[in-house]
């Protein structure tokens, strides 16, 4: 024997109308149930996040940097790397970046380190030694940070905008080496290479 489908639903409609109370209890029942199913990987998400915000921050006071910085090392063996080669190269690596992790890039720092290099008096030097080639115990290199202004400030000296630029090569040298080696603002210097005997002039033009 056949019973037909609005037949059924129909008495369903009936019983549920004859018991109001337990209907609306049954309802609720099936609410909390599927609230409780789909607030399961909203939950774990969510823990999931707060978790990744903590060792992020975590990271970020060890390293003292933001926890989500990428580091880039190019070697140039053959032939001298230009300023404007560097900044090239700078903006294919934020290209790459973007496109491969979908995040806006917030700050670029480009930072270039020239060859190892020795610090030398001139003959009518404060610090002149004819024995002695190099005056500083570690090698020393030439660095270029774009924008360091905004990160360091000047105790001694002009600011990085003022420097006067002739024969001699403005630099800015660290306020602990200058105290160490007795160094002043507007001193000059020869810095030579390894690889050459060609002094690079340069003048101490501030400390930081």
């Amino acid at each position: 024997m056949s019973v037909p489908l609005f037949g059924i639903i129909g008495l369903a409609i009936r019983r549920l109308r004859s018991r109001p109370w337990l209907t609306a209890l049954s309802l609720l029942g099936i609410v909390l149930a599927i609230g409780l199913v789909i607030s399961i990987p909203v939950f774990a998400q969510g823990v999931s996040y707060l978790v990744l915000q903590d060792e992020m921050a975590s990271l970020s006071q060890i390293k003292n940097r933001a926890p989500l910085t990428m580091r880039f090392y190019f070697a140039a063996r053959r032939k001298p790397v230009t300023i404007a080669m560097v900044r090239d190269l700078q903006q294919q690596f934020a290209r790459v970046i973007a496109d491969k992790t979908g995040l806006p890039i917030r700050e670029q720092i480009m930072y270039v380190e020239g060859p190892t290099m020795y610090l030398r008096s001139l003959p009518d030097g404060p610090q002149y030694d004819p024995e002695a080639y190099d005056l500083i115990a570690t090698p020393l290199s030439f660095v270029v940070v774009e924008n360091i202004e905004s990160h360091i400030q000047i105790v001694d000296g002009r600011p990085f905008d003022q420097a006067v630029r002739g024969e001699r090569m403005p630099i800015w040298i660290h306020e602990e080496t200058g105290n160490l080696m007795g160094m002043q603002v507007g001193e000059v210097y020869n810095l030579y290479t390894q690889a050459s005997d060609q002094p690079v002039p340069v003048y101490i033009a501030g400390i930081w």
